[in-house]
Formats: C-alpha cells, structure tokens, sequence
C-alpha cells in the first residue's frame, strides 16, 4: 500500500488524539497538547510551560483526572469545590475552617486529606489538600504538600522536571 504525506499526517494526527481522549487528556490547549514526559528508568516527569508560562497539567486525584497548575506558592493541594465532588471530597459549611491569604484575599477553606495524588509516573499517597469555597478557584492548584515531598521540583527553559 502507498500512502501521499497529507495522509500519513492525518492518521498520525488522529491517533494522537485517540490516545490523548483515552488518556483524558483535554485538547484544547490549555493543559498542553503534550502530556507529561516521563522517564521510568529515572522516575521524572517534565511539564512544559504554557504560552503564558504557566505549568498546567492533568493530575489524577483519588482516581479522577483533574486539570491543574502547578503553584509553588500554594501550602497545599487546593481544589475547586466542584473537583473535591468529583474525588468523593464534599465539606460542609462548617468544615470550612482554614483562612488562606491568596492573590485574591483571604478565603475560608475545608482542610482534607487526599488518599492520592499522581501526575503521570509520580504518586503520593495521604496528600493534605484544601478545598476552596464554590466559585473560589478556575483551577485546582498542584501545591507544596504534592510537590514538597519529591527529591527535586526544577524549572527551566520553559520546563519543570519533577523528580520521585
């Protein structure tokens, strides 16, 4: 069988989208068209930055996927009110107990716990999180209580490299 160029990129083209819906990975660009890189033999992963310079990625939480940004600045884990549901996390007006001073002000958040967290080849399991008041937060933030129990947390180059 002969195949011209313009169909050998189609189908390449639609089998990486196959893979990136299977993996569900969204592909609208603003959590990278390319999923993490890992590399085993050294248990890294390297996420490119945004057009904006910003680290987005999908984080599996509790055996969901979530859409998140990496947040050096960020104590914890903090989900969108609307994602903590959709792990099985759903605090109630009282639980709400924890102020955090934010960009935006401070806020009253509900401290959880999360049984795990993995970006791509990467786990931790009981990951201290909060979840944000409803409407708090556009995205769940990848904060120090993820990040601060890996060997090494790198940006360079438009490229953060997490090490297990």
């Amino acid at each position: 069988m002969q195949y011209d160029l313009k169909s050998l990129a189609w189908l390449a083209a639609s089998a990486i989208a196959a893979g990136a819906i299977l993996r569900g990975i969204p592909m609208d660009g603003r959590y990278g068209r390319v999923p993490p890189a890992v590399d085993a033999s050294r248990a890294t992963v390297e996420i490119r930055s945004d057009a904006g310079g910003q680290f987005r990625t999908v984080v599996n939480v509790n055996g969901v996927d979530l859409p998140m940004l990496v947040d050096t600045g960020a104590t914890e884990v903090v989900l969108r009110a609307e994602d903590a549901a959709r792990v099985g996390i759903a605090p109630r007006g009282e639980d709400y107990t924890s102020r955090m001073s934010t960009a935006n002000g401070v806020v009253t958040e509900a401290p959880a716990t999360l049984d795990s967290v993995r970006v791509a080849g990467i786990a931790r399991v009981r990951v201290k999180a909060l979840v944000a008041p409803p409407g708090a937060l556009r995205v769940s933030l990848l904060g120090m209580s993820f990040l601060g129990r890996l060997s090494r947390a790198t940006a360079s180059g438009g490229r953060l490299e997490l090490a297990d």
